[in-house]
């Protein structure tokens, strides 16, 4: 087992690398962001904003939320920028309470929200047949978050 010689982090630990300076990974990505031109961001970020804007003909921007922290703050902070989106959450077998409260949340800040559901009885037998194959449920929940938005965004013209 090899420690980052700066944060102590083990080598153990999935996705981390120790360089041959002793720096792992995370390290390293967190210096590098200090070097990140925030303002320069901010600018193209704007001008992604102004096309989506541009190009709508209803909703600027499509985005898979699942009711956790992230997805909510990113559709939080497209509506701070003037965007309209569309949210769009796979129902999934695993949804929390406080999942579903920030969905409803977002629904009641006049967000519109689009709940998809797979009929569960087939989601079941995906899940069974994944287990059992592969040793994950994993496969067909991936399949889902990835598919699911892109097909509601052709749809809406998003």
């Amino acid at each position: 087992v090899k420690y980052c010689q700066r944060c102590i982090i083990p080598n153990t630990r999935p996705n981390i690398e120790i360089g041959g300076d002793g720096i792992c990974n995370a390290c390293i990505a967190h210096l590098e962001k200090e070097e990140i031109n925030w303002s320069q961001r901010e600018e193209a970020f704007q001008q992604v904003v102004e096309h989506a804007k541009s190009n709508s003909q209803g909703y600027d921007c499509l985005i898979p939320v699942s009711g956790g922290k992230d997805s909510t703050w990113q559709v939080l902070k497209c509506r701070e920028y003037g965007l309209n989106p569309l949210a769009v959450t796979w129902k999934t077998p695993a949804r929390t309470e406080i999942g579903a409260k920030n969905l409803a949340n977002l629904v009641s800040l006049g967000v519109d929200h689009i709940d998809y559901q797979i009929n569960p009885k087939v989601e079941r037998k995906f899940l069974y047949r994944s287990l059992v194959r592969y040793g994950t449920t994993g496969i067909p929940m991936h399949m889902a978050i990835f598919n699911i938005p892109l097909k509601i965004a052709v749809r809406f013209n998003v």
